[in-house]
């Protein structure tokens, strides 16, 4: 609870900021906050939040991965496994969780506040390279519904 308490915090914070600001990127820079753009892919560091260059009441922070079944490099599965992440999406001040899979089968976008978040990756993949020490990220394309 704690997490979403921090989130909804910084996104107001940001808001009223950028609310009285004429400089988007520099306020951001200020805040350690990125931005993207809408239909581009976004890599999203594990509890960084991103702002929309766009629309700059939209904000997505990842917060978890939920699990991560995923196969390994270089292993026989069954299945392919898959990965479960959670977001926090807020837009004019609300906030939305939700959660996105890797596996096709599965939820893999989802639309919220009109806008459609979808999943393409969840990094490091299971059994590549330092997969243990690097720092976990995902990759989403977010489009105007």
């Amino acid at each position: 609870m704690k997490k979403k308490g921090t989130f909804i915090f910084a996104a107001f914070l940001a808001t009223g900021i950028l609310a009285g600001c004429s400089n988007v990127k520099e306020t951001t820079k200020e805040m350690d906050i990125s931005g993207f753009n809408l239909g581009d892919t976004t890599s999203i560091g594990l509890n960084d939040i991103v702002l929309c260059n766009d629309d700059v009441k939209l904000f997505v922070q990842f917060d978890t991965i939920v699990s991560d079944s995923r196969c390994p490099i270089d292993a026989n599965c069954i299945w392919a496994g898959n990965a479960e992440v959670g977001f926090s999406v807020t837009y004019n001040k609300e906030l939305q969780s939700m959660n996105l899979n890797t596996n096709p089968d599965m939820e893999t976008s989802k639309s919220v506040f009109g806008y459609t978040f979808q999943l393409l990756n969840v990094n490091p993949y299971p059994g590549s390279k330092g997969a243990d020490t690097k720092p976990k990220s995902v990759d989403i394309v977010v489009s105007k519904d």
